[in-house]
């Protein structure tokens, strides 16, 4: 397991200081820290922000913010749709302690009430990054199985 730094909110990777900060340039790796880190994210990497929430509170405008999601879709850390302002973290619930171990049934049958709430909005291709992200988290991949999702 890579070494990661708990950030208020969530774990990011501290390899990314160093891969991902020249790949990407301050103000896109800016973003998708404030994407794994905000309070507003759920576990499971998938959750609801639309753009113009991302440019108040990172004080950027609209087209700029736009901008830097499509780097980030483009270089394949995330995926985003403009329409629903729906984010899905890639790789994201590898890192995330609360996987870990067991999982609470409840946070199970929440995380498969959102994923499902969301899933009709989303292009259908998002369900196979998904699951492809779900099984490097063995503990949350069986629980979901088993609560049949």
């Amino acid at each position: 397991m890579p070494k990661t730094y708990e950030a208020e909110f969530g774990t990011i990777p501290c390899d990314w200081w160093y891969t991902l900060l020249p790949e990407l340039g301050n103000e896109c790796f800016q973003l998708l820290c404030f994407l794994w880190s905000n309070k507003d994210k759920k576990p499971e990497g998938i959750y609801s922000m639309p753009v113009s929430y991302m440019a108040g509170v990172l004080d950027v405008d609209r087209t700029t913010i736009k901008r830097r999601l499509q780097v980030l879709i483009d270089t394949d850390h995330i995926l985003y749709d403009f329409t629903h302002g729906i984010v899905l973290l890639r790789g994201y619930m590898q890192y995330q302690g609360v996987f870990r171990r067991k999982i609470p049934e409840a946070n199970i049958s929440a995380i498969k009430a959102r994923f499902q709430l969301i899933e009709n909005k989303i292009n259908p291709q998002w369900r196979k990054v998904w699951t492809a992200d779900l099984a490097t988290v063995p503990f949350l991949q069986s629980a979901l199985i088993e609560a049949k999702m």
